[in-house]
């Protein structure tokens, strides 16, 4: 059996387990995992869901769980498709003694489709990276997190950093424009820039989006796509300090769920992030409710009031792939950093410097689109008070 279905064999026991001992599941976090193993996008799904399920299990085989509490987490595949991560949702979000901990979506159409849900079920949605750019505004969007970066975000460091090398913003045309810019996921990506070396259009004029930007998107090309760029989601490739853990305590045992030599790989080490972002809103979450299984509404309160210090993610084995995030009521974002990438033709090389997107023009936009939701849904905004 290799690592994958080693890592789909123990989710699903996992999963069983609490099921059929409801006792011992009382001291237990359940949190729903929506993945996509199968389908269309399956090869950017899966090295994700392995990701955030060896951090889990590294949680659980290296601490015992969060101060205690065990995670157990159970898998449904949504094959990338709106209606089947609806239907995940709503077959996984009562389990547990204490029901979801929280969702990811894993997919922008999902998380529409799960935005009014949340609210009246009480689950928070974590959607790093993607989903509705305006749900930055926690007053408006009490229930999402778009930690770490929007599109909005990610659009406006990848102009910045183009401006840059053109000599300033008043320098980039918009007839006749000299790049292109990808905002692609999956197989689209990798056959642009295919086509782009059939065609001998310059790779180093291509930036993408940080969701067009991993090894399944130059791979394809080979050394064709050497001089393609990407924003990255604050991280790049590379292990770093926690992997000697998820060596020590997964991998040398047999509990992976990937290969060893793909565990350096982008969207593998984002799928840690995402977990690891999780975990920490429940262990904050814990310093107010007590160290227990916490419900959905109190972890949500775990996520508003989640402060990563330098300090912090160097403790977690973060350091040098994470800046320091801060999320509030105002701001579900918690961060708006980002780097850019290039590809080498067989690695990943980070070729920028840090950039922060502009909040004079990210800022007025968030709050006019979220005003405007508001007004359409008669949404009541205003900061959640959890007691």
């Amino acid at each position: 059996m290799n690592g994958k279905r080693v890592g789909i064999a123990l989710a699903s026991l996992v999963g069983v387990a609490a099921l059929a001992a409801p006792a011992f599941a009382q001291n237990e976090q359940f949190i729903p995992q929506l993945v996509y193993r199968t389908g269309a996008y399956a090869p950017n799904g899966v090295p994700v869901a392995n990701g955030i399920a060896d951090y889990y299990k590294l949680i659980n085989e290296r601490d015992g769980g969060i101060n205690g509490v065990k995670i157990v987490f159970e898998e449904c595949d949504t094959g990338y498709a709106t209606d089947r991560g609806v239907e995940c949702y709503e077959r996984l979000k009562g389990k547990g003694p204490t029901g979801a901990a929280y969702v990811f979506p894993l997919s922008t159409g999902i998380t529409f489709a799960l935005t009014e849900k949340a609210p009246l079920d009480k689950i928070p949605l974590i959607t790093m990276g993607y989903g509705r750019s305006d749900s930055r505004d926690g007053s408006v969007f009490q229930w999402n997190f778009p930690l770490l970066g929007t599109y909005w975000t990610a659009a406006d460091i990848l102009l910045q950093h183009i401006a840059k090398k053109e000599g300033g913003f008043d320098k980039i045309r918009q007839n006749r424009p000299d790049y292109v810019l990808l905002w692609g996921w999956g197989v689209m990506n990798s056959t642009a820039i295919k086509e782009a070396v059939a065609v001998g259009y310059p790779r180093e004029k291509m930036y993408g989006v940080w969701w067009s930007g991993a090894e399944p998107d130059v791979r394809p090309a080979e050394a064709g796509a050497a001089g393609y760029n990407s924003v990255t989601l604050q991280h790049t490739s590379g292990r770093f300090k926690v992997h000697e853990d998820l060596k020590k305590y997964l991998y040398d045992k047999g509990l992976g769920a990937a290969k060893w030599e793909e565990t350096g790989e982008i969207l593998y080490v984002r799928g840690l992030i995402n977990a690891m972002l999780g975990v920490e809103a429940i262990r904050t979450a814990q310093e107010r409710f007590g160290k227990k299984p916490l419900t959905g509404e109190q972890v949500r309160w775990g996520l508003e009031n989640l402060d990563l210090t330098a300090d912090r993610l160097k403790q977690l084995g973060f350091e040098g792939e994470l800046r320091p995030i801060k999320v509030s009521c105002a701001d579900h974002e918690g961060a708006r950093v980002g780097r850019i990438q290039t590809w080498d033709g067989k690695n990943w090389k980070i070729s920028s410097d840090w950039y922060t997107s502009d909040d004079s023009v990210i800022a007025p936009m968030v709050k006019e689109a979220a005003a405007k939701y508001a007004a359409e849904k008669k949404i009541t905004t205003g900061c959640l008070l959890t007691h």
